[in-house]
């Protein structure tokens, strides 16, 4: 338990030191219009009192560069899902490309990276999920690549799909 305040502690004094360290030269806009980072949500419309399967985009900078991480389920590379609940995972936004209010990426999800509930938005890669309460999702194994192209306009991102359209809202 004192690891893990510990842990907290460090990492709350990290980021209030990166929040303060002034930055130059980076451009978290395109076209000088609109600031594209922070945290986007989609709510699933088939959540229940028991399991919520919201899907959220994560859009920062690095070294002047757009990074993101999605947050997400199995469901991404399960389609045929019946009778059992989805593993949960957080994914490094690959390819990431945000230019003119459009946005393109590539999840790439192995084996051993599903978890049987959704991801805290504070981790950012598999190291960061403590599996004592978070463990692996052994199900079914799942894997694969997905491809996703969409629009960024007004604090909203709308990945497109064959039969509809998802939304996330900043």
């Amino acid at each position: 338990m004192m690891q893990k305040y510990y842990f907290i502690m460090m990492s709350l004094v990290l980021l209030t030191f990166i929040g303060c360290t002034p930055t130059q030269n980076i451009d978290t806009k395109a076209n000088g219009s609109q600031d594209y980072t922070g945290t986007y949500h989609y709510t699933y419309e088939h959540n229940t009192e028991t399991l919520v399967e919201d899907h959220y985009i994560v859009l920062d900078t690095s070294n002047e560069k757009m990074v993101g991480w999605y947050y997400g389920t199995s469901d991404e590379f399960d389609f045929a899902r019946e009778g059992y609940y989805p593993g949960f995972f957080v994914l490094p936004m690959k390819d990431l490309e945000v230019s003119d209010q459009v946005i393109t990426f590539t999840l790439e999800l192995k084996e051993g990276m599903l978890f049987e509930h959704p991801i805290d938005l504070t981790c950012l890669s598999l190291k960061d999920i403590d599996r004592e309460e978070n463990p692996h999702w052994t199900v079914t194994q799942v894997s694969g690549i997905q491809e996703y192209s969409g629009s960024i306009v007004d604090g909203k991102i709308t990945l497109n799909f064959e039969d509809s359209d998802r939304i996330f809202e900043k």
